[in-house]
């Protein structure tokens, strides 16, 4: 259980909380900081307690959370009430030991309607594969280049904001981008090495992990068949007949230039053949 709830000063900024009662204010602010609210946002007390630990009247307790639910900042569920308005992005980190702890509380939720709220909206945080269809977008207040600046690194590990592990799930849905970072921290600690930004090294991470799997998704080329050579005429040896046959053919043709009478390949008996 944490000792300590970290209100940013733009609490009083915001558009919603500029539409409440001073009285509803004190109640959202009870909410998100008494002690009986843990590290989920979770906190089963009555609203006799409410008003007890605020000084408000009960009916104005009641009133105040039919608006916080009504506008859909809280899930309630008989006395036991879920923070939905961001409380786990704004309090806490992706640090491995608070992931942990996140994990080891939800299974003591004993609301199933808070449990299923809790599951729609943090899917990455509490499964083991993302639900890219059951994720609920959560419009960032922050820009990229915001985000570039903020240096949050050191040498021996670092810690990735819920929020801007969001945003990289929304970028690389077909990736477990937390068991990307898990790997990626791991892998960092034990370079030794500081980096200077983190949002710009994880999406260049992630970006070559897509790119990995991509390259041993893309099928292998087939190889293509080897030309056909032409055949090549068989070649045989000339037996003596063969070469004699040849040489009498080649003094008729001689003979037949020299006018001693026609040509023919075949043997005539009553032709002499002049040499």
């Amino acid at each position: 259980m944490a000792t300590y709830r970290t209100i940013r000063m733009s609490f009083w900024s915001d558009l919603y909380v500029e539409t409440l009662s001073a009285s509803e204010k004190l109640l959202y602010l009870y909410l998100f900081s008494c002690p009986h609210t843990n590290n989920l946002g979770v906190l089963a007390v009555s609203t006799r307690r409410m008003a007890y630990d605020t000084g408000l009247a009960q009916e104005a307790v009641h009133a105040a959370l039919s608006l916080f639910e009504r506008d859909r900042k809280i899930v309630m569920d008989g006395d036991t009430v879920w923070l939905f308005c961001n409380f786990i992005r704004h309090q806490c980190s992706t640090s491995p030991k608070i992931l942990a702890s996140l994990r080891a509380l939800f299974p003591a939720v004993e609301s199933a309607d808070i449990r299923e709220a809790i599951l729609a909206r943090y899917p990455h945080l509490f499964e083991a594969t993302p639900r890219p269809a059951d994720r609920v977008s959560v419009p960032s207040r922050e820009s990229e280049r915001e985000l570039e600046k903020k240096d949050l690194i050191g040498t021996d590990g670092f810690f990735v904001p819920v929020e801007m592990l969001e945003r990289l799930q929304c970028d690389f849905p077909d990736v477990d981008v937390q068991a990307e970072i898990t790997r990626i921290r791991n892998w960092q600690a034990s370079q030794h090495k500081p980096i200077r930004n983190l949002w710009t090294f994880l999406r260049t991470c992630l970006s070559n992990v897509v790119k990995g799997r991509a390259a041993h998704a893309a099928p292998c080329p087939i190889p293509s068949a080897p030309a056909l050579q032409p055949e090549q005429p068989a070649f045989r040896t000339l037996s003596e007949s063969d070469m004699e046959q040849s040489r009498v053919l080649a003094r008729r043709a001689l003979a037949a230039l020299r006018g001693n009478g026609t040509f023919s390949a075949e043997p005539s008996h009553s032709q002499g053949v002049t040499a």
